[in-house]
C-alpha cells in the first residue's frame, strides 16, 4: 500500500482547513441532513485516525491486518450517517452475495450435486486497500442518480467525496494519505467495498455466473466459493474469465480447489 506523507505541523493546519470544508459541506446538504442534526455531526476535538495492527492467527504465517481507529476523525460521525443514507438511496442488489454462514449453508443444501461438480474458492487479497476509488465513486453516482432527484444525488455524492478524501492515518508523528483504497476501521469502508464487486457481478460477470458452467456462486465480502461443472469448464478457465474484468484486483485474486469450505 502506497502513502503520501505530511509532517505533524502541516497535519494540524490540514485538519483545521478540512474541518471548515466539512462544515460547509454539511450546511449545503439540507435535503438529506436536518438542520437540527448538523451540530451532532461535527467533531468538537477532531484527531487524525491512528494506525493499529491485528494479527490474523487463522492464516498461515500470521499476516498483519492494518486497522485504523477513526472514532475521533473529523468525518467519523458523517460516515456513520452516510452508511444509512447510501443504503436508503443506493438500492444495492445482493444477488450474488450472502450476509453470513447460515445463509450460505441454506443455499448449499438446495443444490443437486453430481460427480462432475467441483468447488473452487477465490480470495480477493487486501480488497479494502485495493478498491479503485474513482471507479467506485462513478458507479455510486450512476446508481444513486437512477433512483433519486438530482439535488439529492449531488448532496449524497458531496458527503461521500468528503468522507473518502479524509482517509488519513496518523503514525509515529506523521500523517499519511493512502493513494488508493479504503481503510479497515472506517464506518463507510464495508459499503464502499461492496459497491465495486457488486457492479462487476451485475454487469461483466452476470452471464458467466448464470451459465451452465457455474452451478453455484456467492461472495461474502472478499471470499468467493464457486461450484463449477467439469464437463464445461476448468479451474483455470473459471479463474481467467472471472479476473479478466477486474484489472485492478485481478493480481490479488487467489484460488484453490477444495472439497470443504471454512466460512
Amino acid at each position: 500500500m502506497t502513502f503520501s506523507t505530511t509532517t505533524s505541523t502541516n497535519s494540524q493546519k490540514t485538519r483545521q482547513i478540512n474541518t471548515k470544508k466539512i462544515i460547509h459541506t454539511l450546511k449545503y446538504c439540507n435535503l438529506i441532513i436536518p438542520t437540527r442534526q448538523l451540530r451532532h455531526l461535527i467533531q468538537k476535538k477532531p484527531l487524525p485516525p491512528s494506525l493499529n495492527a491485528l494479527i490474523k492467527i487463522h492464516k498461515p504465517d500470521n499476516p498483519i491486518r492494518p486497522v485504523v481507529k477513526k472514532t475521533n476523525a473529523p468525518t467519523y460521525k458523517i460516515a456513520n450517517l452516510l452508511v444509512n443514507k447510501l443504503h436508503e438511496h443506493l438500492h444495492l442488489k445482493y444477488h450474488y452475495s450472502v450476509k453470513d454462514s447460515v445463509s450460505l449453508a441454506n443455499d448449499l443444501t438446495k443444490l443437486k450435486i453430481n460427480e462432475h461438480h467441483r468447488m473452487i474458492t477465490f480470495d480477493i487479497k487486501d480488497l479494502y486497500v485495493n478498491i479503485p476509488i474513482p471507479e467506485t465513486f462513478a458507479i455510486t453516482k450512476q446508481l444513486v442518480s437512477e433512483h433519486n432527484e438530482e439535488k439529492i444525488t449531488t448532496q449524497i455524492l458531496m458527503l461521500l467525496e468528503s468522507v473518502l478524501q479524509q482517509n488519513h492515518i496518523f503514525f509515529q508523528n506523521n500523517t499519511y494519505q493512502p493513494e488508493k483504497g479504503v481503510s479497515v476501521g472506517s464506518p463507510i469502508s464495508k459499503t464502499v467495498a461492496e459497491i465495486f464487486p457488486q457492479y462487476l457481478e451485475n454487469t461483466h460477470l452476470k452471464h458467466i455466473i448464470e451459465s451452465k458452467q457455474i452451478i453455484f456462486y456467492t461472495r461474502y465480502v472478499d471470499d468467493v466459493p464457486m461450484i463449477y461443472n467439469t464437463k464445461y469448464t476448468s479451474p483455470k478457465q473459471s479463474t481467467s474469465t472471472s479476473t479478466r474484468y477486474t484489472p485492478t484486483c485481478s493480481s490479488h485474486c487467489q484460488t484453490k480447489t477444495t472439497t470443504a469450505y471454512g466460512f
